[in-house]
């Protein structure tokens, strides 16, 4: 379990986050990543436009 940084495009600007508390499995070929973690942590989850918005209580991302 740890903490990785991901790098999004918001407006066009790149901004650093953080996904903390993440799990490694070296034998899945994907990344999966969890929306209700993702709500339990205050992060709102909207899909739409082929898209997928994540934001913070201070309407960031």
């Amino acid at each position: 379990m740890g903490n990785i940084m991901v790098v999004s495009t918001v407006e066009n600007k790149k901004v650093d986050c953080t996904i903390k508390n993440v799990l490694y499995v070296p034998n899945l070929r994907r990344n999966l990543l969890s929306v209700k973690k993702l709500e339990m942590s205050n992060i709102k989850v909207t899909f739409e436009n082929a898209r997928v918005k994540l934001i913070d209580k201070d309407n960031k991302l």
